[in-house]
């Protein structure tokens, strides 16, 4: 006898998008979900005018094709000739034809509060639908964190190799802080190449030897997800221009393509040539899973980068928000490719050695090992610091993809040694966003 099982169908919430007046909202979802309006899918809505003296409404039906949706929220506002632009992102918990909205302020204090005051339940506005209304910004910078996202941390810079003239660089997300409230958040490429060169000084011990503004193309490669981390994402693609100087969508990034296709001087710098790709990392204990095989396919791609020649030099910098776990699978496992003779243990510590980092960022000096040793000369050196993998999932990654790279199955199987794993880092995640005082 044979069971039928039928396809599961996707979980879906209905609200109603309403901007006060003088305000233009433009709502996307994540790749994980899609809207519909009056029965046609859609692939964003924008809502409103900016400049009008009254407000207006939208109603859609959010679709959830997996455990959760994100959705990245632009007001624009003021100006009508010139808007100003306002940023929050929501999360989109469905669990059914009932389903509630909740507010993601995870990690994100303030994101919506400046823009969306309050939301109204279908039991409270007598409709089958949650009313979202969304305002212009009011005040300055809000108390907590005033960025939505994180933003360029100098002590989270550090280079991880040199291979020719290219080099490889690791730190946290890129992007300047906002300015108020919500506020646009590019792209800081003219620090971002400060913090480089100041590093690469210090690490090399030379002056004057990394490459000038327009002499190498940068190439940002963000390791966010599309899923839950959509806004970040945004803004980053978005300082990159193309060669008609248009801006980069999350569109453009599908399927590790490169935006744009050829290097351009970027937004809002002193001549920086630039160009950016997104890979989705994703940790999975489950040696040869799809996670798994993604993330080895990444570090292999990063070996395949750095061993090729250009007439530029290439300067790659990998990061994900914090400039730590996802960064450091990343890391590691592209020093395991590059450095044949680097054991599991040696490419997982050098994969998450940065530049030391002052007493108290990342759970203080328990989440710290002092003076690990140079990559190059095998020695202790006090300027670097570890920072280890916040949960067991990632260890367990890089030592599958070791690994498989080693053909290494059974009892043959390598496993992260003590030394490698010393310092408990169980508070780390209670320090995010690592940001200095």
């Amino acid at each position: 006898m044979s069971t039928n099982k039928s396809t599961p169908q996707p979980e879906k919430g209905t609200y109603l998008l309403s901007p006060g007046a003088g305000v233009k909202v433009t709502f996307t979802p994540s790749p994980n979900a899609y809207l519909e309006v009056n029965g046609s899918k859609v692939a964003s809505i924008s809502v409103g005018t900016v400049g009008s003296s009254t407000g207006a409404a939208e109603q859609f039906t959010m679709h959830n094709l997996g455990k959760y949706a994100e959705a990245n929220i632009v007001v624009e506002y003021g100006d009508a000739k010139k808007p100003s632009k306002a940023y929050c992102h929501m999360d989109f918990f469905l669990s059914g034809s009932t389903s509630s909205w909740s507010r993601d302020n995870n990690g994100l204090p303030n994101n919506c509060d400046t823009v969306i005051p309050a939301s109204s339940t279908p039991e409270s506005n007598g409709n089958d639908f949650i009313n979202i209304p969304v305002v212009a910004p009011t005040g300055g910078v809000p108390s907590g964190v005033p960025s939505k996202h994180q933003f360029l941390n100098k002590d989270m810079v550090f280079m991880v190799d040199q291979a020719g003239s290219n080099l490889l660089f690791r730190g946290n997300s890129p992007l300047a802080p906002a300015k108020v409230a919500n506020g646009p958040q590019p792209i800081d490429f003219d620090t971002l190449h400060a913090y480089m060169e100041d590093r690469y000084d210090t690490q090399t011990g030379t002056t004057g030897k990394f490459p000038k503004k327009g002499d190498y193309v940068l190439v940002d490669v963000c390791l966010l997800s599309p899923n839950s981390e959509a806004g970040s994402i945004t803004q980053e693609v978005e300082s990159f221009l193309d060669a008609k100087g248009k801006p980069g969508t999350m569109a453009d990034l599908a399927d590790r393509a490169f935006f744009p296709t050829a290097p351009q001087t970027v937004s809002g710098s002193s001549g920086i040539l630039g160009q950016m790709c997104n890979w989705v990392i994703q940790p999975d204990a489950s040696r040869g899973s799809t996670d798994d095989a993604y993330d080895q396919k990444s570090s292999k791609l990063l070996y395949d980068y750095m061993n090729t020649a250009n007439d530029k030099p290439y300067v790659y910098y990998i990061h994900c928000a914090s400039g730590h776990d996802r960064t450091g699978i990343v890391a590691s496992t592209y020093l395991m490719r590059q450095y044949s003779s680097f054991g599991l243990s040696e490419a997982f510590i050098y994969g998450t050695t940065i530049a030391k980092l002052p007493a108290g960022i990342g759970g203080g000096k328990d989440q710290l090992q002092p003076d690990c040793n140079d990559i190059s000369t095998g020695k202790e050196d006090p300027n670097r610091s570890r920072c280890l993998l916040i949960a067991t999932v990632y260890n367990e990654t890089v030592q599958n993809i070791y690994n498989t790279l080693n053909n290494l199955t059974g009892s043959s199987a390598k496993s992260l040694s003590t030394q490698a794993l010393a310092k408990d880092p169980a508070n780390v995640y209670d320090n995010y966003p690592w940001q200095t005082s």
